[in-house]
Formats: C-alpha cells, sequence, structure tokens
C-alpha cells in the first residue's frame, strides 16, 4: 500500500509545473512556453470576455515569434457550462495572410511578449456566450512550417509544432454547483 501511495504522490509532482510541452511528442523541453488566462475570473452577461495571451522563450538562443498583434497563430478551444464546444461566429478563427517582418519579433533567452484577446462576441467575430456559469478555454499558439517563416527570422530559431496552454476557467455571471444545472 505505501508503494502505491508513494507512486501516486511521484506521479503526481513528477509533471511539468506549467503544464507546458508542445502536443506534439518531443524528447526536448519546450523552447517556449504559451499561456492563455482570462483577465479576470467572473465577467457579467455581454461584458467582454478578454483573455491574456504570453509567450516566453525558455531557450538561451533568440527565438522568432508572432507579435500577437492579431489574430493569427493563437487557437482558442471554448466548452460552456454543459460542456460543449461553444459556437463561434465570423471570419474563422485563424485568418491567414501575407505577412510583413513587423508582425513578428525575436525574443532572447528568458524575454517574453504580451497582447490581449477579446475571444467573445465583438464586431460580428468571436464566441457566442449564451447561458451563465463557468467556461473552460485551451489555447495553443502555431506558427505553422518553419521554413515558411525562415526568411523573416535571420538567425533566430522558427519554433515548430503546437504549443498548448494549460486549462482556464472563467465565469459568466456566477460560478459554483448552481452555474451547472
Amino acid at each position: 500500500m505505501k508503494t502505491f501511495i508513494l507512486l501516486l504522490a511521484f506521479l503526481a509532482f513528477s509533471r511539468n509545473p506549467t503544464d507546458q510541452t508542445p502536443t506534439r511528442e518531443s524528447a526536448n523541453p519546450p523552447t517556449l512556453i504559451f499561456q492563455a488566462r482570462p483577465t479576470k475570473h467572473l465577467f457579467a452577461r455581454g461584458e467582454d470576455v478578454v483573455f491574456s495571451v504570453s509567450i516566453r522563450n525558455q531557450s538561451a538562443g533568440p527565438i522568432f515569434v508572432s507579435r500577437l498583434l492579431d489574430e493569427e497563430f493563437v487557437d482558442f478551444n471554448v466548452s460552456g457550462p454543459d460542456g460543449k464546444e461553444v459556437p463561434w461566429r465570423g471570419k474563422g478563427r485563424i485568418d491567414s495572410r501575407s505577412y510583413s517582418p513587423s508582425d513578428f519579433t525575436v525574443l532572447k533567452g528568458g524575454d517574453q511578449i504580451k497582447a490581449r484577446r477579446t475571444i467573445s462576441l465583438k464586431n460580428g467575430q468571436g464566441y457566442v456566450f449564451h447561458g451563465t456559469g463557468q467556461y473552460s478555454v485551451r489555447a495553443e499558439y502555431s506558427l505553422g512550417p518553419p521554413e515558411y517563416f525562415a526568411p523573416f527570422a535571420g538567425d533566430a530559431k522558427v519554433p515548430a509544432g503546437t504549443f498548448g496552454s494549460v486549462k482556464a476557467t472563467f465565469c459568466i455571471e456566477t460560478c459554483g454547483l448552481e452555474s451547472q444545472k
């Protein structure tokens, strides 16, 4: 029984505390950490639901990343209080286009870039939050094929793969057991 408890304790505490690994399997630690968190826990009905997104360079060398200015490169997956996917309205969630070098930056080791994203319906685009209660969000950051961005990157490394945030939650109007009815 002691062995079983020790094994459970080891598994519980051996996970990466930021839960940040590329979603594709890799033997190397992640070169960057992507986070997406609501700017507050409780939103009023009809209020803009805003997330703070950030990318931190965890490597010693320079990393080429998006400035997070537009809707590109970050994909949010939102589940409602009923566990179902929340509907999206408007054009595609990630809008591919021609890019300029000014859309990107190079982060030195330890540097971070932050931005805010409104994910609720605004100007005809966003998630439609119909009900009150607790919502769950997972977000992913990915540039796509590194060779596409190599001409802009110079000597900086273009991170390959998809980097997922930890699950975040927020509430509209109410939280707790009564919101899940």
